[in-house]
Protein backbone atom coordinates (compact mmCIF):
# COMPACT_ATOMS: atom_id res chain seq x y z
CA UNK A 1 0.00 0.00 0.00
CA UNK A 2 1.42 3.37 -0.97
CA UNK A 3 1.75 6.08 1.65
CA UNK A 4 -0.95 8.77 1.47
CA UNK A 5 -0.61 12.50 1.86
CA UNK A 6 -2.55 12.42 5.15
CA UNK A 7 0.63 11.68 7.07
CA UNK A 8 3.85 12.74 5.36
CA UNK A 9 6.09 12.47 8.42
CA UNK A 10 8.62 9.66 8.58
CA UNK A 11 9.70 7.67 11.64
CA UNK A 12 11.40 4.75 9.92
CA UNK A 13 12.60 4.07 6.37
CA UNK A 14 13.45 0.60 5.12
CA UNK A 15 14.94 0.17 1.66
CA UNK A 16 16.15 -2.63 -0.56
CA UNK A 17 17.10 -2.93 -4.19
CA UNK A 18 17.75 -5.23 -7.09
CA UNK A 19 18.82 -5.00 -10.71
CA UNK A 20 15.92 -5.61 -13.10
CA UNK A 21 15.62 -5.97 -16.86
CA UNK A 22 13.91 -2.71 -17.83
CA UNK A 23 12.42 -1.62 -21.16
CA UNK A 24 13.65 1.87 -22.09
CA UNK A 25 13.50 4.06 -25.19
CA UNK A 26 16.55 3.87 -27.43
CA UNK A 27 16.94 7.36 -28.89
CA UNK A 28 20.13 6.40 -30.69
CA UNK A 29 18.12 4.50 -33.27
CA UNK A 30 15.07 5.66 -35.26
CA UNK A 31 13.19 3.73 -37.90
CA UNK A 32 11.55 4.96 -41.09
CA UNK A 33 8.30 5.67 -39.28
CA UNK A 34 10.08 7.99 -36.83
CA UNK A 35 9.13 5.72 -33.99
CA UNK A 36 11.48 5.42 -31.06
CA UNK A 37 12.55 1.79 -30.62
CA UNK A 38 13.06 0.20 -27.24
CA UNK A 39 15.82 -1.84 -25.69
CA UNK A 40 16.23 -3.83 -22.49
CA UNK A 41 18.81 -2.62 -19.98
CA UNK A 42 19.71 -3.53 -16.41
CA UNK A 43 18.53 -0.88 -13.95
CA UNK A 44 18.97 -0.63 -10.21
CA UNK A 45 15.58 -0.18 -8.53
CA UNK A 46 15.44 0.76 -4.84
CA UNK A 47 12.08 0.31 -3.07
CA UNK A 48 11.29 2.61 -0.14
CA UNK A 49 9.06 1.38 2.71
CA UNK A 50 7.67 3.55 5.51
CA UNK A 51 7.88 1.96 8.94
CA UNK A 52 6.30 0.97 11.28
CA UNK A 53 3.26 1.23 8.98
CA UNK A 54 4.87 -1.05 6.34
CA UNK A 55 3.62 1.31 3.63
CA UNK A 56 5.21 1.47 0.20
CA UNK A 57 6.40 5.03 -0.42
CA UNK A 58 8.00 4.92 -3.84
CA UNK A 59 11.02 3.57 -5.68
CA UNK A 60 14.09 5.24 -7.13
CA UNK A 61 16.46 4.45 -9.98
CA UNK A 62 19.91 5.83 -9.11
CA UNK A 63 22.37 6.71 -11.84
CA UNK A 64 24.75 4.04 -10.53
CA UNK A 65 25.01 1.44 -7.79
CA UNK A 66 27.35 3.54 -5.67
CA UNK A 67 26.40 4.42 -2.11
CA UNK A 68 26.56 8.14 -2.83
CA UNK A 69 24.22 7.94 -5.85
CA UNK A 70 21.71 5.70 -4.07
CA UNK A 71 21.69 7.91 -0.98
CA UNK A 72 21.24 11.04 -3.10
CA UNK A 73 18.40 9.54 -5.14
CA UNK A 74 16.52 8.42 -2.02
CA UNK A 75 16.82 11.82 -0.32
CA UNK A 76 15.74 13.63 -3.50
CA UNK A 77 12.70 11.38 -3.84
CA UNK A 78 11.67 12.01 -0.22
CA UNK A 79 12.00 15.74 -0.84
CA UNK A 80 9.89 15.51 -4.02
CA UNK A 81 7.15 13.82 -2.00
CA UNK A 82 7.34 16.52 0.72
CA UNK A 83 7.99 13.90 3.39
CA UNK A 84 9.05 15.45 6.69
CA UNK A 85 12.24 14.01 8.17
CA UNK A 86 12.19 15.71 11.58
CA UNK A 87 11.11 12.50 13.34
CA UNK A 88 13.14 10.06 11.22
CA UNK A 89 15.12 7.94 13.65
CA UNK A 90 15.22 4.37 12.19
CA UNK A 91 16.71 3.08 8.92
CA UNK A 92 16.55 -0.56 7.85
CA UNK A 93 18.37 -2.45 5.10
CA UNK A 94 20.52 -5.49 4.45
CA UNK A 95 24.11 -5.70 5.62
CA UNK A 96 25.97 -5.15 2.36
CA UNK A 97 28.99 -2.87 2.50
CA UNK A 98 27.29 -0.33 0.21
CA UNK A 99 24.69 0.22 2.93
CA UNK A 100 26.68 -0.10 6.14
CA UNK A 101 30.26 1.01 5.42
CA UNK A 102 31.15 3.26 8.35
CA UNK A 103 32.53 6.17 6.35
CA UNK A 104 30.84 6.15 2.94
CA UNK A 105 27.81 3.87 3.22
CA UNK A 106 24.23 4.86 2.50
CA UNK A 107 23.29 4.90 6.18
CA UNK A 108 26.21 7.19 6.93
CA UNK A 109 25.01 9.46 4.12
CA UNK A 110 21.58 9.68 5.73
CA UNK A 111 23.14 10.62 9.06
CA UNK A 112 25.33 13.28 7.53
CA UNK A 113 22.31 14.78 5.79
CA UNK A 114 20.22 14.75 8.98
CA UNK A 115 23.07 15.92 11.18
CA UNK A 116 22.41 13.16 13.72
CA UNK A 117 22.57 9.40 14.14
CA UNK A 118 19.71 7.04 13.24
CA UNK A 119 18.96 3.63 14.70
CA UNK A 120 20.14 0.98 12.25
CA UNK A 121 18.08 -2.18 11.70
CA UNK A 122 20.24 -4.56 9.68
CA UNK A 123 19.01 -7.83 8.16
CA UNK A 124 21.41 -10.63 9.15
CA UNK A 125 20.81 -12.90 6.14
CA UNK A 126 23.89 -11.54 4.37
CA UNK A 127 25.85 -11.93 7.61
CA UNK A 128 24.88 -15.61 7.65
CA UNK A 129 25.46 -16.21 3.94
CA UNK A 130 28.63 -14.32 3.08
CA UNK A 131 31.09 -15.83 5.63
CA UNK A 132 30.09 -19.34 4.52
CA UNK A 133 30.51 -18.33 0.88
CA UNK A 134 34.00 -16.98 1.56
CA UNK A 135 34.90 -20.18 3.45
CA UNK A 136 33.72 -22.24 0.49
CA UNK A 137 35.79 -20.13 -1.92
CA UNK A 138 38.83 -20.66 0.32
CA UNK A 139 38.32 -24.44 0.26
CA UNK A 140 37.20 -24.89 -3.35
CA UNK A 141 38.65 -21.96 -5.30
CA UNK A 142 37.16 -19.05 -7.20
CA UNK A 143 33.78 -19.17 -8.88
CA UNK A 144 33.61 -19.48 -12.65
CA UNK A 145 30.31 -17.63 -13.11
CA UNK A 146 27.27 -16.33 -11.23
CA UNK A 147 25.90 -19.87 -10.74
CA UNK A 148 28.93 -22.11 -11.13
CA UNK A 149 32.04 -23.13 -9.23
CA UNK A 150 35.44 -24.08 -10.61
CA UNK A 151 36.67 -26.43 -7.86
CA UNK A 152 36.02 -30.17 -7.36
CA UNK A 153 33.43 -29.69 -4.60
CA UNK A 154 31.43 -27.12 -6.52
CA UNK A 155 31.40 -29.24 -9.68
CA UNK A 156 29.89 -32.13 -7.72
CA UNK A 157 27.26 -29.79 -6.29
CA UNK A 158 26.16 -28.71 -9.76
CA UNK A 159 23.89 -31.77 -10.08
CA UNK A 160 23.72 -33.54 -6.69
CA UNK A 161 20.43 -35.27 -7.52
CA UNK A 162 22.27 -37.37 -10.13
CA UNK A 163 24.55 -38.90 -7.51
CA UNK A 164 23.66 -42.07 -5.59
CA UNK A 165 22.84 -41.89 -1.87
CA UNK A 166 25.54 -43.58 0.22
CA UNK A 167 25.61 -44.61 3.86
CA UNK A 168 26.75 -41.82 6.16
CA UNK A 169 27.24 -41.25 9.85
CA UNK A 170 24.50 -39.30 11.58
CA UNK A 171 25.29 -36.04 13.34
CA UNK A 172 23.29 -35.44 16.50
CA UNK A 173 21.91 -31.91 16.59
CA UNK A 174 18.96 -29.84 17.71
CA UNK A 175 16.62 -28.62 14.98
CA UNK A 176 14.12 -25.98 16.16
CA UNK A 177 10.40 -26.48 15.62
CA UNK A 178 9.21 -24.34 12.73
CA UNK A 179 5.95 -23.92 10.86
CA UNK A 180 6.65 -25.37 7.42
CA UNK A 181 3.98 -23.10 5.94
CA UNK A 182 6.28 -20.14 6.66
CA UNK A 183 9.25 -21.65 4.80
CA UNK A 184 10.30 -21.10 1.21
CA UNK A 185 10.98 -24.02 -1.13
CA UNK A 186 14.73 -23.81 -0.47
CA UNK A 187 14.18 -23.66 3.29
CA UNK A 188 11.93 -26.74 3.23
CA UNK A 189 14.60 -28.58 1.25
CA UNK A 190 17.24 -27.54 3.78
CA UNK A 191 15.02 -28.75 6.65
CA UNK A 192 14.67 -32.17 5.03
CA UNK A 193 18.44 -32.41 4.55
CA UNK A 194 19.02 -31.39 8.19
CA UNK A 195 16.62 -34.08 9.44
CA UNK A 196 18.33 -36.68 7.26
CA UNK A 197 21.72 -35.76 8.76
CA UNK A 198 20.26 -35.85 12.28
CA UNK A 199 18.63 -39.29 11.93
CA UNK A 200 21.23 -40.86 9.64
CA UNK A 201 18.83 -41.86 6.87
CA UNK A 202 17.78 -40.22 3.61
CA UNK A 203 14.08 -40.70 2.75
CA UNK A 204 13.35 -41.82 -0.84
CA UNK A 205 11.42 -38.61 -1.60
CA UNK A 206 14.42 -36.51 -0.54
CA UNK A 207 16.80 -38.63 -2.61
CA UNK A 208 14.61 -38.08 -5.66
CA UNK A 209 14.21 -34.32 -5.12
CA UNK A 210 15.66 -32.09 -7.82
CA UNK A 211 17.42 -29.28 -5.95
CA UNK A 212 17.08 -26.91 -8.89
CA UNK A 213 19.76 -24.79 -10.55
CA UNK A 214 22.95 -23.92 -8.70
CA UNK A 215 23.16 -20.50 -7.06
CA UNK A 216 25.86 -19.12 -4.85
CA UNK A 217 23.46 -18.03 -2.12
CA UNK A 218 22.37 -21.67 -1.72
Amino acid sequence: MQSTESDMSLRGLYFDGRKDDTLVEDHSVADAMSRTPYKVVKEEHISLIKMPESEYISHVTPTSGSAADICRSILLRLAELDIRLDDWDVAGCDGTNTNTEWKGGILRGFEEYLGRAVQRVICLLHFVELPLRHLFLHLDGDTSGPKTFSGPIGKLLAAPFNSPIVNFERIDCVIPDVDKADLSKDQKYLLKISNAIKYGACPPDLAATNSGPMSHSR
